[in-house]
């Protein structure tokens, strides 16, 4: 009997590894192109004349996108950006790309640099739903202005949505009644019930 139990724990791991092995395999892989962020909205805020160097009052988004903003001129990327060039028609912040609507519908809008697309004045941006394009990323995020201080102080605030939370694959059918035989088996405390579409079938866990 002990025999017995050792062979069928043994069994048990093997089909659990072979198992997770195929659901991991079959996993979805992280997007190479382009994706759109999905996940819960988080609120950022820089005060009026609070040291723009100090990682609280950046907002990290990627290893390639960091937005801050000095004391007085435009918004900018402060990974790439060393000291936010000024002027309507620059390109600040750096690596992004700006436009209204929804990221869902990301593929139908018409992109620019933050400044051209608010015409040269970010406070009349200030609730407008938009999107915003990580371009080196290739990553799209609904924002929403809340807050620009005009004339010195360098505050501004907004709301984004985050990077779409991980999803598991969820198991029916054989992929279900194999766990839970492997389980039984390795003595784990659970019961097979039935494969599907089949007879019941009852496994003791040893």
């Amino acid at each position: 009997m002990r025999e017995y139990s050792r062979s069928n724990r043994g069994l048990g791991i093997l089909t659990l590894g072979v198992l997770l092995g195929v659901l991991l395999g079959s996993a979805p892989t992280v997007a190479q192109a382009q994706e759109v962020w999905t996940g819960p909205d988080l609120a950022f805020t820089k005060g009026n004349f609070v040291p723009w160097s100090l990682p609280a009052n950046q907002d990290e988004i990627t290893a390639n996108v960091r937005f801050a903003r000095k004391d007085t001129g435009p918004m900018f990327n402060a990974v790439v950006d060393p000291g936010g060039p000024s002027g309507c028609g620059g390109g600040a912040p750096s690596d992004t790309e700006w436009a209204t609507g929804s990221a869902a519908n990301w593929a139908a809008l018409t992109f620019e640099p933050l400044l051209p697309w608010a015409d040269c004045s970010p406070t009349s941006v200030i609730g407008v739903n938009a999107v915003l394009h990580l371009i080196s990323d290739d990553i799209y995020i609904d924002i929403r202005f809340t807050s620009w201080t005009q004339g010195g102080g360098g505050g501004f605030g907004f709301v984004r949505s985050t990077e779409t939370p991980p999803t598991v694959p969820a198991m029916s059918g054989w992929g279900a009644w194999v766990l839970g035989l492997a389980l039984s088996l390795t003595g784990m405390g659970f019961v097979a019930s039935r494969p599907p579409d089949f007879v019941a079938v009852a496994v003791a866990a040893r």
